[in-house]
């Protein structure tokens, strides 16, 4: 849910920032993930899943020391170099401890038990171009997945779902207030059927207003396609994910200088051939922040 939340905000780096910034904010989210350990411990199909809602707080910092860079967003912690046209640096999940997944979710009339993955990798990104009204930029992250118990083999081997993940991704803007975007992503998994591909790419628009607010659109899609058929639903999974991004932005909020609050509203939603690989999420949040 946080990878939903802030992907827009990460997805929108051609904006030239070159302060140190804090953030945090609350909300509500709501979600229907057969994968996720939010969900019923026990379901009797393949089909079904139940609309679940919590509280979702969040807490963003990006800290900046000459081409020293900390920051905390998508991915969790991360730590690395950076100029003005290249970051690079390492990062690690900050759930990589709390069970947020089933040893294994495909497991019918019985309670399942609930584990945790652990996320760490290596991140880099190029300022192809950058100007204060338009730019490129391509990042690339690798993931090392790791499910600290996955007992899916236990049906099949070709199930199991550790992973070695690849992320390109080029994000661009013009003529100030336009945005588009083309990624590409392979999860190369122990086992086939949990390996796949997605191509996607988007678009957005920043409207300026009056007032120092800000609304800033963004809608995408993406296609994923898994390797081989998944034995237990004797499918070949295939995906088709749209999610829409809305940001109200009021910057110098409250007459306050390097201050701003965000309105923040996101929808995704991921069709597949079987019911089981289907997720949706809505995400309601207001955050406030400081540059320093």
């Amino acid at each position: 849910m946080k990878k939903i939340l802030l992907g827009l905000a990460c997805s929108l780096p051609l904006l030239l920032q070159a302060n140190s910034t804090i953030e945090v904010g609350f909300g509500s989210a709501t979600s229907e993930d057969s994968f996720s350990a939010a969900g019923n411990e026990r379901i009797t199909n393949h089909h079904t899943k139940e609309n679940k809602q919590m509280p979702l707080p969040l807490v963003k910092f990006t800290y900046i020391q000459k081409n020293f860079i900390a920051k905390m967003g998508e991915d969790g912690l991360f730590f690395g170099y950076k100029d003005k046209k290249i970051e690079a640096g390492v990062f690690t999940g900050i759930d990589n401890h709390k069970p947020t997944t089933w040893e294994n979710p495909y497991e019918l009339n019985v309670d399942r038990i609930k584990t945790a993955v652990a996320k760490t990798g290596l991140a880099t990104s190029y300022n192809i171009f950058q100007t204060k009204e338009s730019g490129s930029k391509i990042s690339y992250k690798l993931t090392k997945i790791d499910i600290e118990k996955d007992t899916v083999g236990t049906m099949d081997k070709e199930l199991e779902r550790d992973a070695i993940n690849h992320r390109i991704k080029l994000d661009n803007r013009t003529h100030g207030n336009i945005l588009y975007n083309v990624k590409y992503e392979n999860n190369a998994a122990s086992g086939k059927q949990s390996s796949y591909s997605t191509y996607g790419g988007g678009a957005g628009y920043i409207h300026k207003m009056e007032n120092n607010l800000n609304l800033i659109l963004m809608a995408n899609y993406a296609i994923t396609n898994y390797d081989e058929e998944n034995s237990v639903l004797d499918e070949k999974i295939e995906v088709k994910t749209t999610d829409y991004e809305v940001i109200l932005k009021w910057n110098n909020a409250f007459g306050i200088k390097d201050k701003h609050v965000n309105f923040i509203y996101t929808s995704a939603n991921s069709d597949a051939n079987h019911d089981f690989y289907d997720k949706k999420s809505q995400v309601v949040l207001v955050t406030t922040g400081f540059k320093f």
